[in-house]
Formats: C-alpha cells, sequence, structure tokens
C-alpha cells in the first residue's frame, strides 16, 4: 500500500510528465529534420515529403496569403489528424507521429536556412523560424495531450466498462481543438507578418 502511495502522481505531475516527453519527442524530430538535410542531395524532395513551412522563402516570391498558407496548412493538418486520432481507441501513435513531424519539419526548415546564409543564419533562424516553430509545437504538443487522453478514455470506455467507466466527453474535446485551431490561426498571421518584412532584410 505504501509503494502505490509513493508513486501515486497528481494531475499537475501527470500533465508536467507528459509535457516533458512530448517535449522529448519533438526535439528527437528537429535532430532528425536537421541530420536529413545533412545528409541528402535533394533538399526539396525533402520540403515536399515532410510538407515543411518553407520559411526559408523569400517574401517577394510570394504574396500575404500565399506565405500565410505555408505556415497555416502544414499546422492545422497536424491538429485535425490529432483530433481524428483521438476519435479513435488506438490513435494514440498517430498524435505521437505528428509531434515527431512539427519537430523534424522545423529542423529541415533552420538547417535550410544555415545551409543558405552559413554562420549568419543564426539570426535568421533566431527571428524567423524559432518564434512560430515553438508556438506551434506547443500546440501541437496541447493537441497531442488532449488526442492521447480521449483515445485511452474511449479504450477504457469500450474494452473496460465498469463503474469508474464514464462515456467521453466529445463536446468539450471538439471544444478545446476549435480554440487550438484558432491559435494556430493567429500564431501563423504573426509569423506570417515577420517573414514577409524581415526575410527582405535577411535574405536580401
Amino acid at each position: 500500500m505504501k509503494i502505490t502511495d509513493r508513486t501515486r502522481f497528481t494531475n499537475s505531475q501527470k500533465r508536467r510528465i507528459s509535457f516533458g516527453i512530448f517535449l522529448i519527442l519533438i526535439l528527437m524530430g528537429i535532430i532528425a529534420g536537421t541530420i536529413m538535410v545533412g545528409a541528402t542531395d535533394n533538399i526539396q524532395w525533402l520540403n515536399r515529403l515532410f510538407f515543411t513551412n518553407n520559411m526559408f522563402k523569400r517574401s517577394d516570391k510570394l504574396s500575404f496569403l500565399g506565405q500565410l498558407l505555408r505556415d497555416i496548412i502544414p499546422l492545422y493538418g497536424a491538429l485535425i489528424l490529432q483530433f481524428f486520432a483521438g476519435m479513435f481507441a488506438f490513435g494514440q501513435a498517430f498524435a505521437v507521429l505528428t509531434l515527431i513531424y512539427r519537430g523534424a519539419a522545423s529542423g529541415i526548415s533552420a538547417a535550410f536556412v544555415y545551409l543558405v546564409l552559413g554562420a549568419k543564419g543564426f539570426f535568421a533562424v533566431l527571428l524567423t523560424v524559432l518564434p512560430f516553430a515553438a508556438s506551434s509545437a506547443f500546440l501541437v504538443i496541447l493537441g497531442a495531450r488532449e488526442s492521447i487522453r480521449l483515445s485511452g478514455n474511449i479504450a477504457k470506455y469500450s474494452f473496460l466498462q465498469g463503474a469508474e467507466s464514464t462515456p467521453p466527453d466529445i463536446r468539450l474535446y471538439s471544444v478545446k481543438f476549435g480554440v487550438l485551431l484558432i491559435l494556430g490561426l493567429l500564431f501563423s498571421i504573426a509569423d506570417t507578418l515577420i517573414t514577409y518584412f524581415l526575410n527582405p532584410v535577411l535574405f536580401g
């Protein structure tokens, strides 16, 4: 009995542990994306494969809307995949993959900036890549947590029905992802403004 009391975690502790694990998965993706850029001779193939933000693109090649779509489509794709993965009892693996994917996409984008600008790429990454990479990673982590939680609740409710088993709250789940999508839009607009006005200075 004493052992179980010592090993029982509070809800806040569980949230911190899960956040740390998800952050590690994103960092693993960043490392993998960076390694892939260094190991391949076809960067554009990686861009198409991972559908990266292409934040290294100069803003004079794209309209404001084009820049915004490059940010929001990959992010929304990850969040929507997480949303639907949470609807299935075994959808946790897909939610985890979205974390690694977002990390890899950010790693590819940052590594390409370094290839183009060399040592000067540090400031370009700091100003144009890191803010959106960090904010979008935060949203994807929150989405993954909600997706995995609902998926686990559905599995418990479906296969282990009992006195402690309650139906999953799909409505609340949908509201939470709606908030994440709205935040994703706001973050994407802010990043597009930064990219649109700073890229000519950094890459010009």
